[in-house]
């Protein structure tokens, strides 16, 4: 599991603000770097597909916090407004941060972000029995990336139809059954031990890391990357010895202002051959669920080794297919929200689909997969 620290000032987070540009310009960073699908914490930086992208970790519970995280929305958000670069190089067209707030000024929160033009695009709660507080994903796109209408629409109503899927754990079964019966081995392991479990499998890193680099753009050291993440719960599926499909859960703890330490996990960087996804390929392999079955598997990991207590889980999937959300839906996971044009998934913008994973399904895919 990786641990982040914040790099936000301080005196940001209490309040202090010398200045609004001050505190803008120490936030967002044009030197900095995404290597990861979590991505940046305490700054926000430039990302893969034209975005700005970041994490603010402030837990905020009052207006005054709550008027400072979207002030620092605004400040990027006017940027790209303006076609400046003062923030951002380059032309960014996508600003997209995900923030903490209490249940109590979440509402204050959809006002504000109303108010400036800015969409309130998901909501994820934290996993906490102790009180109930929210990631929200802000977002704004510019005009040349809006979503048309009748698209969003169709991606409204296809998750409405699956939005009363049950999760059993006799289904589950079979349907990872069929991904067995089709000749198809799945391998979770943790990302620590990745060099060796690959090695053992006959197969190796260099074959499964250009399913990651052509689907998602990263070049070859970072797709190795995200394999070796000590971390990440991986997840390999072969055919015989080849490499057929790949997923990832990204394991982070963050220190959150107000909060504590937080930890999330992001189920990503999904494929399997012939097709690309961030969630999967949605052909599925020929009706072989064989998305769903890596998927399924890795978050069973998590489930054995008694994390989802510890843990908030979520996943971004692509709804140019129609095969990721439905299997999560399977999986018992719960929709979030939409995030309109919001990546980059073999050379072309994709609207996602944000879940997440409850406590109880995590359980019953554990009792599925005894």
């Amino acid at each position: 599991m990786n641990e982040v620290k914040s790099r936000l000032p301080r005196q940001v987070f209490t309040g202090i603000r010398d200045s609004y540009v001050k505190g803008i310009q120490s936030i967002y960073r044009k030197d900095g770097t995404d290597t990861t699908s979590i991505g940046s914490v305490g700054t926000i930086v430039p990302s893969r597909a034209d975005r700005g992208k970041g994490i603010l970790n402030l837990r905020a519970d009052t207006r005054n916090m709550t008027d400072f995280l979207i002030d620092v929305f605004i400040g990027g958000q006017r940027e790209i407004q303006n076609g400046d670069d003062t923030v951002f190089p380059g032309n960014k067209t996508r600003l997209s941060v995900r923030v903490f707030v209490s249940d109590k000024v979440l509402p204050y929160l959809m006002e504000r972000a109303e108010a400036s033009a800015i969409d309130v695009e998901a909501m994820i709660k934290i996993n906490n029995a102790n009180r109930v507080d929210w990631m929200v994903y802000l977002g704004y796109n510019s005009p040349t990336r809006r979503v048309p209408k009748e698209e969003m629409q169709g991606h409204t109503e296809f998750l409405r139809s699956i939005a009363n899927i049950a999760s059993n754990p006799r289904e589950i079964k079979e349907m990872f059954g069929t991904t067995i019966s089709a000749g198809y081995g799945i391998y979770t392991f943790e990302g620590s031990e990745s060099v060796e479990r690959i090695n053992q499998l006959g197969t190796s890193i260099g074959m499964i890391s250009p399913l990651i680099s052509t689907t998602f753009g990263y070049d070859t050291k970072s797709a190795e990357a995200v394999i070796t993440n000590p971390g990440n719960v991986i997840t390999v599926g072969l055919k015989g010895n080849v490499p057929v499909g790949f997923c990832a859960i990204e394991r982070t703890a963050i220190e959150v202002e107000n909060y504590g330490k937080l930890k999330i996990a992001e189920l990503t960087d999904v494929v399997v051959a012939n097709g690309i996804t961030h969630g999967p390929h949605y052909g599925d392999n020929n009706g072989n669920n064989l998305y769903f079955a890596l998927t399924t598997s890795a978050l069973t990991h998590m489930a054995r080794a008694g994390e989802q207590n510890e843990y908030t889980i979520f996943g971004e999937y692509t709804l140019t297919h129609k095969t990721a959300a439905r299997a999560s839906a399977h999986q018992g996971q719960i929709l979030c929200g939409i995030l309109p044009l919001h990546a980059d998934v073999g050379g072309k913008l994709t609207t996602f689909a944000a879940m997440s994973v409850p406590n109880e399904s995590l359980l019953i895919l554990k009792e599925a997969m005894r």
